[in-house]
């Protein structure tokens, strides 16, 4: 409460007192006075009482004053925290690195560059019959390439991309349909930096890395994208990538930007464009590593892809895609069939109807109607629904009932606007 309030209330008080002492004193005369005197006492007394409940202190107003102008007053420029410039900055690497966000060919190839193998397959008079790609799936040193790759030989090893040798030393595991083997390899560990192998199939459009050793050029490095998934009798799968591989790619792991194997080069088609293969990395997973035997007992039998013949893949892939198109002439037929039964289910329903109509019986051929809207409704005949529920209208008047039948001429209108693209009248 201000001191200006404080003053108004005791002069009023005063005022008060000095008015009741002259009352006593006139009598009369001084009732009347009081008529006028009081109620404006109390007039002034109301409105310094609601001053001061409503008027804050001079403490309370001078803080949104303060609070106002903090909010309010703008800081200089240069005064301004940088907070941007606190936060480390992505530096440019020269030769490549990291483009927004996600890694580069060249930092994908210098994160599995070391993991990626030849392989060199040798006959019993030590004499070089093949070539290959290889990579590392274990950190003891397994190696998965292609079956036909090592099929046949007598002698196999591999070479890093650092130049050394090491030799194969048994199978673990093969699975000739799919064209997979896994072998052990006589290396040491600080050697081995392993590849993680994805358990699921890439999406089409994904982005992929291969390294391998097309014509024998070690460490060469090509990209694309997946472009398709293809399906093969007995429910295998390869994918359809368009990175370029060349002979010698065989076994090269196909890899995405995050560095994950998700299908092993297997073939090409020498005369297509970028038309190459490679078997789903799910297969390398489902791969269960025994105890190992020698490379000469290895499995005999080919695969799809062994020697990556044109001829041979061409006609797996033309059978795969005759039978996805028998598949969907079935499915084609098989609509055809369901939609001509149901035209003729509504045919005989319109019959049925019309036969109500020709024996005044209007509420059997109003429901015969409204059967046949359910029937056009799936057929999506929207010249079909107007015909129906124009004459459920025509029903609803023989029967007595006019509003309901302009209810349904209306709708009727509005489906024959929908399918002229005109508005309703």
């Amino acid at each position: 409460m201000d001191l200006f309030t404080q003053i108004s209330i005791l002069v009023t008080i005063l005022l008060i007192v000095l008015t009741n002492i002259y009352y006593s004193k006139f009598g009369l005369q001084g009732r009347m006075i009081m008529r006028v005197v009081l109620p404006l006492m109390t007039f002034i007394v109301t409105i310094q009482a609601l001053n001061a409940y409503y008027r804050p202190d001079a403490a309370d107003r001078s803080q949104p004053a303060v609070v106002k102008q903090n909010v309010a007053a703008p800081r200089p420029a240069a005064e301004a925290p940088q907070e941007k410039d606190q936060r480390p900055q992505a530096v440019p690497v020269s030769g490549g690195g990291v483009t927004g966000g996600v890694p580069d060919v060249s930092t994908i190839y210098r994160q599995i560059g070391p993991s990626v193998v030849v392989v060199q397959r040798y006959d019993e008079r030590r004499q070089k019959t093949g070539i290959g790609t290889g990579f590392f799936v274990s950190h003891s040193g397994d190696v998965v390439t292609n079956h036909h790759v090592l099929r046949g030989a007598v002698s196999a090893d591999i070479r890093l991309s650092s130049g050394r040798v090491y030799a194969v030393r048994n199978v673990l595991a093969e699975d000739p349909e799919n064209d997979l083997v896994m072998v052990s390899v006589d290396i040491p560990p600080h050697e081995v930096q392993p590849l993680p192998v994805r358990a699921s199939m890439p999406a089409i459009g994904e982005r992929v890395v291969v390294i391998g050793s097309p014509m024998g050029l070690e460490q060469t490095v090509s990209d694309g994208i997946v472009s398709a998934i293809r399906e093969l009798e007995g429910s295998r799968k390869v994918i359809q990538i368009t990175a370029p591989i060349s002979t010698g790619s065989s076994g090269s792991p196909v890899v995405n930007m995050k560095g994950d194997v998700v299908a092993v080069a297997c073939a090409l088609m020498a005369n297509g464009q970028n038309l190459n293969f490679g078997i789903p990395s799910e297969r390398v997973s489902s791969l269960t590593p025994g105890s190992g035997y020698p490379l000469t007992q290895m499995s005999r039998a080919g695969s799809a892809f062994a020697g990556n013949t044109d001829e041979e893949l061409k006609r797996r892939i033309e059978e795969a895609r005759k039978r996805a198109d028998d598949e969907r002439a079935r499915v084609v037929e098989e609509r055809r069939r369901a939609r001509e039964k149901m035209v003729n289910e509504g045919n005989d329903l319109l019959q049925q109807a019309a036969h109500h109509m020709s024996f005044s019986r209007w509420l059997d051929a109003f429901y015969a109607y409204e059967k046949a809207l359910q029937i056009c409704r799936q057929l999506d005949d929207v010249r079909g629904m107007a015909f129906c529920v124009e004459n459920m209208g025509i029903a609803m008047e023989k029967y007595g009932r006019p509003d309901i039948a302009r209810e349904y001429y209306h709708q009727a209108a509005a489906l024959r606007s929908q399918r002229t693209g005109t508005p309703p009248p």
